[in-house]
């Protein structure tokens, strides 16, 4: 009997979906698309959960789905302060963050982030601590992370596809904004170490990592368990044959 692949998703007219069905299809399974939990012999889950309810994540725990990226993964890359935290843990290096009603005191550049979101939405960058608090003053809510702002030098991004990795170096800012990327072959063995760390504790199968480097240090910035296809169409090969992995 074929296997069937779910991909759960509210925007089933994405990039991404059209490009994970095709490879799931190619794996020899039958892809199907849907809002909601079906039972399946993979789940590929794409809702970000930007509506702070983790219902839809809850119920492919509690059936113990096959999911391509583990619930307990999916968890840290939701939340930016749950990830802020278990980079701590981890001992990987971390910007300056706070969580509101925790504010910074020191003058500079900084950066508001809501907890969740996605392709750089709901980031605003002030030069100023003054600009800052003046805009936390008027949210309507405390969902929201504050983090040091950095005049970086490189940001480079790792895409995970199962046990192989793929890095690029980001330029012109945000790739859903006009920024590109150049793909890199010898990223270096801070970066690779760092990677590492998140591939042995966090076990991705399809997933990226967002650092910045600034003053010589390097900073995991965002974990990503829904990324886009737009740095990996060309190695359709090796998704579909992370996906026939995933189901045996």
């Amino acid at each position: 009997m074929m296997n069937t692949a779910l991909i759960i998703t509210s925007n089933p007219e994405l990039e991404s979906v059209s490009f994970l069905r095709a490879a799931a299809e190619q794996a020899g399974m039958k892809a199907k698309v849907a809002e909601s939990y079906q039972k399946a012999d993979l789940v590929i889950h794409r809702k970000y959960g930007m509506d702070y309810s983790d219902l839809d994540i809850d119920v492919l725990q509690r059936e113990g789905a096959n999911t391509l990226n583990p619930v307990a993964f999916q968890r840290i890359c939701r939340d930016k302060w749950i990830q802020h935290q278990w980079l701590l843990d981890n001992e990987l290096n971390a910007l300056e963050t706070y969580k509101l009603p925790n504010q910074p005191d020191k003058e500079g550049a900084w950066v508001l982030k809501t907890i969740r979101g996605m392709q750089g939405r709901g980031v605003t960058k002030f030069d100023s601590l003054e600009e800052l608090l003046i805009s936390i003053s008027s949210l309507k809510d405390q969902n929201y992370i504050v983090q040091k702002g950095l005049n970086f030098s490189s940001e480079f991004r790792c895409v995970f596809i199962g046990d192989r990795r793929f890095w690029f170096e980001k330029t012109g800012g945000n790739l859903f904004k006009g920024g590109s990327a150049q793909k890199v072959t010898r990223p270096g063995q801070r970066l690779e170490d760092m990677a590492d760390v998140i591939f042995n504790q966090l076990s991705p199968r399809f997933a990226a990592v967002d650092f910045l480097e600034f003053e010589g240090e390097l900073y995991p910035i965002d974990l990503n368990c829904y990324p886009g296809v737009e740095l990996i169409k060309d190695e359709m090969d090796s998704v579909v044959g992370m996906l026939k992995r995933a189901v045996k």
